[in-house]
């Protein structure tokens, strides 16, 4: 969850709550200590384990009753789910993702971005371009060499290879039994003219457009330092440059709030991205890394040619590829 979502969300505890009728001394979660509260059990889960289900067996799903953006109902999945999460690291590491994508679905009411098979409403392939065939799945690699053995538009059933997405990184709510999927889709990297359920119910929309609507991020600290680097003689003489430097470093390494993401700009006749947008954490180098990267010296254009345009349509660049720019 922190790699998907560029380290702005992460679980912080998590509460096991057991059936009552366990009886068993070893399931009894221990006393707490002097002065340590209790665990606090909530009456409605958000994660059931349960005997395997009639439809998805014991692969995770989630109930969702809401529409887009809104969060569901639990999620459930069978115990051979969790056995076979510790089989081995890549089973384990493969069983996260999974889950991680059902848990975009309930916390942040984001649905599926690939086709199914036998599925009228969103099936397999599409065709935008007719006669060609496109898998129906978001990701920011599609390759399109593979086509249907079967015609699409005669048989539901016709499967798609994960071949034609085996090099992706995304999206998770598409393919996360790939190894290398890891994000969700981005407004860069989003197909909207696919026929997914996730489309479908939120007008087009990317997964990561819907989750950071979410209240889990809408307060969240978003800074771009765009600062002017021309006519290098003033700047040097009156040592102007060495106290912007140290303005920069001093905002960015003890004044801006953990978690905030923070950006670095230059500019003169053109601008230049020397940071892009970093999660600031408190105990990191990625503080003064980010905080350092002005350069040595200014340069040597005159203030007269500097482009405050240009600055703006970076930052504004900057804040679109790291997330929304509201």
């Amino acid at each position: 969850m922190y790699k998907a979502t560029d380290g702005m969300a992460g679980l912080g505890s998590v509460t096991v709550q057991l059936p009552p009728e366990w009886a068993i001394r070893s399931c009894i979660p221990p006393s707490p200590t002097p002065g340590e509260e209790p665990p606090i059990t909530t009456q409605d889960p958000q994660i059931i384990v349960d005997s395997p289900h009639a439809v998805f067996g014991d692969t995770p799903w989630t109930q969702q009753s809401g529409g887009c953006g809104q969060q569901g109902n639990f999620i459930q999945l069978g115990v051979n789910f969790l056995k076979s999460a510790n089989v081995s690291e890549s089973s384990g590491e493969r069983a996260g993702r999974i889950l991680l994508a059902e848990w975009a679905k309930f916390r942040w009411g984001v649905f599926s971005e690939s086709g199914h098979q036998r599925d009228p409403l969103y099936p397999p392939w599409y065709s935008s371009h007719p006669p060609s065939w496109e898998p129906n799945v978001c990701s920011d690699v599609v390759s399109l060499a593979h086509t249907p053995a079967c015609p699409p538009h005669l048989n539901a059933r016709c499967p798609w290879p994960h071949s034609t997405v085996e090099n992706a990184t995304s999206s998770l709510l598409a393919t996360p039994q790939l190894p290398k999927v890891a994000y969700f889709c981005t407004p860069a990297t989003h197909n909207s003219e696919a026929p997914t359920k996730h489309n479908a119910l939120c007008s087009g929309r990317s997964t990561w457009e819907v989750i950071r609507q979410s209240k889990d991020f809408r307060n969240m600290r978003w800074v771009i330092l765009s600062t002017h680097t021309s006519d290098s003689m003033v700047l040097n003489i009156q040592r102007r440059w060495d106290f912007v430097r140290k303005s920069v470093r001093r905002a960015i390494v003890y004044d801006l709030p953990d978690n905030a993401r923070a950006g670095v700009i230059v500019f003169n006749e053109r601008s230049k991205e020397v940071s892009p947008l970093s999660t600031l954490e408190s105990v990191s180098d990625l503080r003064e890394r980010v905080g350092s990267s002005l350069p040595r010296n200014p340069s040597s254009v005159r203030a007269s040619q500097a482009c405050i345009a240009c600055a703006l349509r970076a930052a504004a660049e900057l804040l679109r590829t790291g997330g929304e720019s509201s």
